[in-house]
């Protein structure tokens, strides 16, 4: 993986190792702006259009958290 120039300013480089943050961020960047994509392809939303969007972003949300999630509820 080749980090920007704006990735290594931020400090996703460590010890000339890359961080795990750099591929968690690169993940949700990319889910949200599916979600953004969906959005404007939904558009005009209609009743199907809109529960698409909303379940859409419901799901991504309850996936990117499992990780959090489970911190939470198990110890270690």
């Amino acid at each position: 993986i080749s980090l920007t120039p704006l990735a290594e300013s931020i400090g996703f480089i460590q010890g000339g190792e890359i961080l795990p943050v750099y591929n968690a961020s690169l993940m949700v960047v990319l889910t949200l702006m599916g979600i953004v994509m969906l959005f404007r392809i939904c558009q005009p939303l209609n009743a199907v259009r809109a529960i698409l969007v909303v379940l859409s972003a419901i799901f991504c949300a309850m996936v990117l958290s499992v990780p959090v999630l489970g911190d939470i509820v198990f110890d270690g």
